[in-house]
């Protein structure tokens, strides 16, 4: 279920209307800071940055989003250095101190140049545009509002709050398709019993079409066991599903992805490219500037471990975000560390590489800085 943003959101006045977990951390004013350069980061492309692309080798699940990326990285690394480097890792988000942040998939095409055209989510925030002079101008903007994807040029271009950021080229169409399938009777070994049939929405992209994510790796030390959980992901398949054969793709990193993402002068604002569960304080500021932000939500329930986690207790509690392409004032001006990972299992569970005291769902924020004018501050 998808909520649209209206600017007289009683419940976003009130508070970011999302069911209640225990959750902690450092300020969002605190400004990321590279350890091995240190100066202050922000997503604007640097030599942290990778690109994971992502080429399918048969059919994706509808949306490989960001919880669902941080879910599988994260039982990777559990499978490959047990459970306490990942429960590191949970602190560290927790104390402000995030080792790494990713987007959400988006998807891109191989030109026939050899070169690549990137989409990312369009922002939910356009900047004002001349009135329509032409009847097909004016159906161009009701179709551009309808789009999910811009091209990179595009995004580029919105988010420094040019008033002639016109779409630039069409994303590739990415409609599901219901694909049959039946389950098996494990006693009989038939098929034929009643309500063994089903239906199942599967993707098949275009030949010259993957997916791919960006991966901001803020600590040296965690590059080593990232490239090794992302090419284990490769063999194994990516979320639910990739036992019977979906999700699988052949993973390409490109590291060092510079300007990849704009440089945008006097930021007021921030995008953020992956699903977003905010602090109480980040909660506040948004309630009481609601007219300087622009949003949709989301309901996410998910399930815990698939092939690690050998347990009848997989499901996790739903958690309600703001969905990639959402627009926010920044805190203090400062591009900081936005965002938070809900507690969605609280018990301790057992798997095979030793006992779980906590899961999370991730939830920081992809920010990417933008400049919004005409807004009354």
């Amino acid at each position: 279920m998808i909520l649209r943003r209206d600017p007289s959101d009683a419940a976003l006045r009130s508070g970011f209307p999302v069911r209640s977990v225990a959750a902690s951390g450092s300020g969002p004013g605190r400004v990321l800071t590279r350890r091995l350069c240190g100066h202050a980061r922000s997503h604007t492309g640097g030599e942290a940055v990778w690109i994971v692309r992502l080429k399918p080798r048969g059919s994706v699940s509808p949306e490989l989003r960001s919880d669902t990326l941080f879910g599988c990285i994260a039982w990777a690394a559990v499978a490959l250095e047990g459970p306490r480097r990942v429960e590191a890792w949970l602190t560290a988000f927790e104390d402000g101190d995030p080792p790494f942040l990713l987007s959400s998939t988006f998807p891109y095409q191989e030109g026939s140049a050899g070169g690549r055209v990137y989409f990312l989510p369009r922002p939910l925030h356009w900047p004002r545009l001349p009135e329509p002079r032409t009847l097909e101008e004016y159906r161009s903007r009701k179709k551009m509002k309808k789009r999910r994807y811009v091209p990179q040029d595009t995004f580029a271009r919105v988010i420094r709050g040019e008033s002639d950021a016109q779409p630039s080229g069409e994303a590739p169409r990415l409609q599901p398709e219901p694909v049959l399938h039946n389950r098996i009777n494990r006693l009989t070994w038939g098929t034929t019993d009643p309500g063994r049939l089903f239906y199942q929405e599967q993707l098949f992209l275009p030949t010259n079409t993957g997916l791919y994510f960006l991966l901001d790796v803020l600590h040296e030390s965690e590059t080593g066991l990232l490239r090794a959980c992302l090419h284990l992901l490769g063999h194994l398949g990516w979320g639910g599903n990739s036992v019977s054969g979906m999700n699988h793709f052949t993973v390409e990193i490109e590291e060092k992805a510079e300007d990849f993402l704009p440089r945008v002068d006097s930021p007021t604002h921030f995008v953020t490219l992956s699903l977003y569960f905010p602090k109480p304080r980040e909660r506040g500021h948004f309630a009481a500037h609601a007219d300087r932000c622009w949003y949709e939500l989301v309901w996410r329930r998910g399930k815990i471990g698939g092939r690690f986690f050998p347990s009848g207790h997989f499901w996790k509690r739903a958690v309600n975000y703001f969905v990639e392409g959402s627009v926010f004032p920044l805190i203090d001006g400062a591009l900081g560390c936005f965002g938070c990972n809900p507690l969605v299992k609280a018990v301790e569970l057992k798997s095979p590489y030793g006992a779980l005291r906590q899961v999370r769902s991730f939830g920081m924020a992809f920010a990417v800085p933008a400049k919004v004018t005409g807004v009354q501050e």
